[in-house]
């Protein structure tokens, strides 16, 4: 089987895949990948500078695999919060909130940072 150059879109890595591969991960940074048009295509060259910068962009652009993930359903959740009121509003609330107790597990330096705080006040 050929081998296909791509170039991972989180890390940047160059990598090599089967030209059959639909789905995969990047040997670097590990992220799930799903392949799309992977075809080898070699640099077009071209006499008019633009033109070939441009045709060449569009050859690397067939070799680039981008992971596509759809995050509406946790923007929604996160949109929900925000309207949500904070405040506490029945008594079982209130009581359970005050229970809470603050950690006492403090490093010696964090009590003395504490000190420093409360005593510039």
């Amino acid at each position: 089987m050929a081998k296909v150059p791509v170039k991972c879109p989180n890390c940047g890595k160059d990598f090599e895949v089967n030209e059959n591969a639909t789905r995969g991960k990047c040997p670097y940074c590990k992220i799930s990948l799903v392949f799309e048009n992977v075809v080898e295509t070699p640099p077009v060259r071209s006499h008019v500078a633009d033109a070939g910068k441009r045709e060449t962009k569009a050859a690397q652009k067939k070799g680039v695999v981008e992971e596509k993930v759809d995050i509406s359903h946790i923007e929604y959740a996160v949109d929900a919060l925000s309207v949500e009121d904070i405040n506490p509003r029945n008594i079982s609330d209130i009581a359970a909130i005050e229970s809470i107790e603050m950690e006492n597990d403090y490093l010696p330096i964090e009590k003395r940072v504490d000190r420093i705080l409360k005593s510039r006040g």
